[in-house]
């Protein structure tokens, strides 16, 4: 009986962590973390790279233009590197909060930067990629700031 119970104990552990089926510490069934998960980095990656009309389609309908605007301003801007600080996705999957440290320099300083962009993120299962971003670049764009 206690094998039986051990047997079944770790096969539902190894099946629940297999994939989609547990996800950011919730039972994730729809496999909706791991397309958070996807497309966040995909968002983050766009920007480090400096494909800001790529990475928009991810961003908010109320917010894109400014992103665009803002990070547009930032074309002197080469980002090196990113690195996630803190993700904490709520209960449900309907939103998430990401801190994202971004690393770079000014082409025409030289002058190493970082910031922290802060990254609202909301699930509309409406749209095409079903989470959409509202990214806080005006901190970015005060801390690349060319001096």
């Amino acid at each position: 009986m206690k094998r039986a119970l051990a047997a079944l104990l770790l096969t539902a552990s190894a099946v629940l962590n297999a994939g989609c089926l547990w996800s950011h510490g919730q039972v994730d069934i729809l496999g909706t973390g791991t397309a958070f998960d996807e497309t966040q980095e995909r968002f983050s990656r766009l920007v480090r790279w400096g494909h800001w009309e790529m990475a928009s389609a991810i961003v908010a309908d109320d917010q894109r233009d400014h992103f665009i605007e803002v990070m547009r301003s930032l074309e002197d801007v080469k980002f090196t590197d990113w690195e996630i600080l803190l993700m904490d996705v709520a209960t449900g999957f309907d939103t998430a909060r990401v801190e994202v440290r971004l690393e770079g320099y000014r082409q025409s300083t030289l002058m190493h930067y970082e910031a922290v962009m802060v990254q609202e993120w909301e699930r509309i299962p409406s749209v095409d990629s079903e989470w959409v971003v509202r990214p806080d670049v005006d901190a970015v764009a005060r801390a690349f700031a060319a001096n």
